[in-house]
């Protein structure tokens, strides 16, 4: 059986399977902390493309390369979080229950035996802490395409998205 070129032909098996095999495919990752083999600090899009390996190599975790027809592209969001400042947390300790953090004491003999001394017994939670978090997040599409059972490393683009 030929493979179909009208739309009322039949396919074979393999016809389908390579089809779907050779379907673009799209992922999205958080990428904040790698740097293989540059921080995306290094980001020029030029000649440096930050952690593309590090990106692979999790994008090979995901999706078995070995797997897919060669020539299989597969585009990566890749997001990158920085200038992340958390403020209003106060964790403070008292004994009365309004903090945080509670403290409770013991009443113990002292070193010389000869009287008392008030010690820390415990320190539990007593309220929960809470403050707000900023977080500046960075987009990046990266691009690989399969090419002898592995992801090969075609570009990556900063993204302009508000």
């Amino acid at each position: 059986m030929a493979d179909p070129t009208a739309a009322q032909d039949a396919a074979t098996k393999a016809y389908v399977d390579a089809e779907v095999a050779n379907e673009t495919r799209h992922v999205s990752m958080d990428i904040t902390g790698l740097s293989d083999p540059s921080p995306i600090s290094s980001y020029d899009g030029v000649t440096n493309f930050g952690p593309q390996d590090s990106v692979k190599n999790l994008l090979t975790n995901l999706l078995d390369p070995t797997t897919l027809e060669n020539g299989t592209t597969c585009f990566v969001l890749a997001t990158t979080y920085s200038g992340s400042t958390v403020t209003g947390i106060d964790v403070s300790i008292t004994t009365d229950g309004t903090a945080v953090l509670e403290k409770s004491y013991v009443t113990v003999r002292d070193a010389a035996g000869t009287g008392t001394e008030s010690v820390v017994q415990d320190v539990s939670a007593a309220n929960n802490a809470s403050g707000t978090v900023n977080l500046t997040a960075t987009r990046y599409i990266y691009e690989y395409q399969t090419g002898g059972g592995a992801w090969v490393f075609q570009g990556a683009t900063l993204q302009s998205v508000t």
